[in-house]
């Protein structure tokens, strides 16, 4: 009688699903295994990423890669893994969602109502503010858009921007605000326009 061992193929864990406002975003395939406990695991990771992004893993072969996402959307992060033996595991994946923060802004603030005077050639100023748990001088001012345009530069070349504890709800809380200002004329509003959108990044990466 002819006794044969075979051995199963390992089993690749990507780990659980993902949501973050951005910043670093580590990948966990720890939890791979190899019912016969063959061993060292080898990690092969692959990103799927969505439209006009170019993010890219650091250390793709390791357990434990990282990657920086650099537009707001849904990645999808591939494992597989091979034991000594040369047989592979089937992939598994895992979902990472990179959403936005939200912030507080006031258009021009201590105005009401918050207009805008399009075409006017004046600055308008937009106040983020700080709360108990977002600290607006993390934001980097450089990525920061308003209605599609950049903060305004000063004469000398600087971004119009400054800190400050904005007057707010009829007080001040404390905490330094972030004001930026935004030439009027390269806002891409129209005059039925009711609202419009800032978008901004930290320095850490959070969107």
């Amino acid at each position: 009688m002819t006794v044969t061992s075979v051995n199963d193929a390992p089993i690749a864990n990507a780990g659980p699903d993902q949501t973050v406002p951005g910043g670093t975003v580590t990948l966990d395939g720890t939890a791979s295994s190899d019912l016969e406990g063959n061993i060292p695991l080898t990690f092969a990771w692959t990103l799927t990423k969505p439209a006009g992004s170019t993010a890219s893993l650091v250390n793709p072969t390791g357990s434990r890669p990282t990657f920086t996402p650099d537009v707001v959307g849904e990645y999808t992060a591939q494992l597989i893994v091979t034991i000594t033996l040369g047989l592979m595991s089937a992939p598994d994946t895992v979902n990472i969602s990179v959403v936005p923060l939200t912030v507080t802004i006031d258009i021009k603030p201590g105005s009401d109502p918050n207009s805008i005077n399009l075409g006017a050639g004046r600055p308008t100023p937009v106040a983020i503010f700080s709360t108990n748990t977002f600290d607006a001088r993390k934001i980097d001012p450089t990525t920061i858009t308003f209605a599609g345009a950049p903060v305004q530069l000063k004469a000398n070349g600087t971004l119009n921007a400054a800190f400050e504890d904005v007057l707010r709800n009829g007080g001040r809380d404390g905490r330094l605000d972030l004001v930026v200002h935004f030439d009027s004329n390269k806002l891409q509003l129209s005059k039925t326009d009711t609202q419009a959108i800032l978008t901004g990044r930290t320095f850490g990466g959070i969107f």
